[in-house]
């Protein structure tokens, strides 16, 4: 079972697993980033997946970022796809989702991560 996390607009978790997914349409605003950093235990490596990804390439996009905030490595940057998976070479990985413009069209996502 899955422990589903409160959809914001990124933040720390620490949950063994879970599933990140979008923020509420009425905390999304223009120009805006997210990031959650996914922490596990010392001794683990983090695997987030998308199973569908469906956005605006020209507007939205999400990156994967691998390791610490201080040394991050990019794993890739995605704005679509089928069965994407990312795993982390640390205890630590940062989805960065990132969205630009007056009006969008941001589709649902719910990621699972562990």
């Amino acid at each position: 079972f899955l422990l589903l996390e409160k959809p914001r607009c990124g933040r720390v978790i620490t949950n063994s697993s879970g599933a990140i997914r979008n923020p509420p349409r009425n905390e999304m605003h223009d120009n805006i980033t997210c990031v959650w950093e996914i922490k596990a235990n010392a001794s683990d490596h983090v695997v987030l997946a998308f199973p569908y990804l469906n956005l605006d390439c020209t507007n939205e996009y999400f990156e994967i970022l691998d390791g610490p905030p201080s040394s991050t490595k990019s794993l890739g940057k995605t704005c679509s796809g089928f069965y994407l998976t990312y795993a982390s070479s640390s205890n630590l990985l940062l989805p960065k989702c990132g969205i630009w413009g007056e009006s969008f069209h941001f589709s649902n996502f719910r990621s699972p991560y562990g």
